[in-house]
């Protein structure tokens, strides 16, 4: 009986160690990315928007390697403080020098995240303005995911209309239409990119589609401003079309 319960207390000890060792851990990462405004207390708001970055983000390996196999609820810790950063820069100083960063912790922690690799994948170019950088995360979710036709989609609009590179983006976009699923439009979409490009509805259009195929409130707000801007730049160029008339 003494034995029994001295094996049971060890394993017992190990569980609590584990489960200690993951809190502090999620506790750990959450803290990092806290920003050091936050910090120092709300006396020390009017720091400039450089002291508004996280303090530091560990390298997927490491963090990896003190998860314990929980890597999905450390993602999820993440997740939460990656949106809530974009929020408040999104909402202050529009400082996204470290969204990138924190997209591909997340995705590396849980590369099964759809609904982050198309956040990340969309906010990166649209509001970041770094669509290289969106597009690291997107080929990240092409590789993982190669059956999903949107991600070659969004990659390939990143060629087409931020980066300007016709040639990839026609691939890109030729791969999605042979994908199982995707819609018949994209299979003449590639050969039709440069009569496209001229045409004021394609932003419009796009930001349409984004806005109504995510559920995240903070992608809807945000895109929804640049859908905004968009429509007031497409009835600018057809009203210059019809004065040269």
């Amino acid at each position: 009986m003494t034995h029994r319960f001295q094996s049971t207390l060890r394993n017992s000890s190990r569980g609590y160690a584990a489960v200690s060792l993951l809190l502090l851990l999620a506790a750990g990462i959450a803290l990092l990315s806290l920003s050091k405004t936050e910090l120092r207390g709300r006396h020390d708001a009017i720091d400039t928007a450089a002291a508004q970055e996280p303090l530091y983000l560990p390298e997927a390996r490491y963090v990896k390697l003190v998860t314990l196999g929980f890597d999905g609820f450390i993602s999820d810790i993440l997740w939460f403080n990656t949106v809530n950063y974009f929020g408040k820069q999104y909402l202050g100083n529009k400082d996204y020098r470290w969204l990138y960063s924190m997209c591909n912790l997340v995705t590396e922690l849980d590369p099964n995240a759809l609904h982050v690799f198309e956040f990340c994948g969309s906010l990166l170019s649209w509001v970041a303005k770094h669509p290289e950088k969106s597009n690291a995360i997107l080929t990240k979710a092409i590789k993982e995911h190669p059956l999903n036709w949107r991600f070659y989609y969004l990659r390939g609009f990143n060629y087409w209309y931020f980066m300007e590179d016709l040639e990839r983006a026609k691939e890109d976009i030729a791969r999605a239409s042979r994908v199982k699923g995707a819609p018949t439009f994209l299979a003449s979409l590639a050969s039709r990119l440069v009569a496209v490009t001229e045409n004021p509805d394609t932003a419009v259009n796009f930001l349409k589609d984004l806005i109504d195929n995510t559920k995240d409130e903070t992608v809807q707000k945000a895109l929804g401003e640049k859908l905004k801007l968009a429509y007031v730049s497409r009835d600018a160029e057809r009203i210059q079309a019809l004065t040269r008339k």
